[in-house]
């Protein structure tokens, strides 16, 4: 079966839908996949310092060691992840 061979035929329903239905079987598949909360926040963890470090600006906040702000903070973001 070739994918630019599959025309589908249009049913109109109502003015608001249109159903459309295939003579042969679109392609499906399955995939299993594993959840990895803790490396999914820590990424979202990441990506927020550092935004915040280059482009967040406030004048009271010269001179801040972001890497170290970083750091200190990081077993914060970690914690707060579900274990179910």
């Amino acid at each position: 079966m070739q994918l630019d061979t599959i025309k589908p035929k249009l049913k109109a329903r109502g003015t608001k839908r249109l159903k459309l239905q295939y003579d042969e079987p679109l392609l499906s598949y399955a995939f299993k996949s594993k959840l990895r909360r803790y490396g999914e926040w820590m990424q979202m963890y990441n990506d927020a310092m550092r935004n915040m470090r280059d482009a967040f600006y406030d004048p009271n906040m010269h001179g801040v060691d972001w890497p170290a702000v970083t750091e200190q903070y990081r077993p914060l973001a970690g914690a707060h992840t579900p274990l179910r």
